[in-house]
């Protein structure tokens, strides 16, 4: 392989780097502004049912918490067991 094609490979490599990158802080993004407008949403209705002011902030974060408990559960089961190096 010459230089000038390692060079082009490097190149691309660094541009997908560079694409992951953009694509992971969108998604960051996208899930901090859903959680926030869930956890407005949530607590209004919260508030809507007579809870009061000073405890309505706990249901986003029983509802959003569990979700985010539920997905991270998901992804830890379909996960393959690795064995431990060295053991």
């Amino acid at each position: 392989m010459s230089a000038v094609q390692k060079t082009q490979i490097g190149a691309v490599t660094e541009a997908r780097l560079r694409a992951l990158k953009v694509s992971k802080w969108c998604a960051r993004l996208l899930v901090a502004g859903a959680f926030a407008l869930s956890a407005v949403a949530l607590t209004e209705l919260a508030t809507n049912a007579h809870i009061p002011w000073w405890l309505a902030w706990i249901w986003p974060v029983v509802i959003d918490g569990s979700i985010y408990q539920w997905k991270d559960a998901g992804l830890v089961i379909e996960s393959p067991i690795r064995p431990v190096p060295g053991s």
